[in-house]
């Protein structure tokens, strides 16, 4: 099985990776556990949020949330 990368530091989107999150002490075995990041978001330094290592690699994941708000409400206009 392949390790994750260590994606520390990097920027996907408006998100940067701060940290990597450790598996709880009762995960599910190894082989189905996804690698799951601490990052923070550009809109808001206090606010951070987890996310799956695929979904940053992906582009599925570029915020916290604000960008989709951001979009509809430029839709609305």
């Amino acid at each position: 099985m392949a390790h994750a990368p260590n994606l520390t530091g990097r920027t996907f989107g408006r998100l940067t990776v701060f940290m990597r999150q450790p598996a709880p002490p009762n995960a599910v075995p190894r082989t189905s556990r996804h690698a799951m990041w601490i990052c923070d978001c550009s809109c808001n330094g206090d606010l951070s949020i987890t996310v799956r290592a695929d979904h940053l690699l992906s582009g599925h994941t570029k915020s916290c949330g604000c960008l989709l708000q951001e979009w509809r409400k430029d839709a609305k206009k």
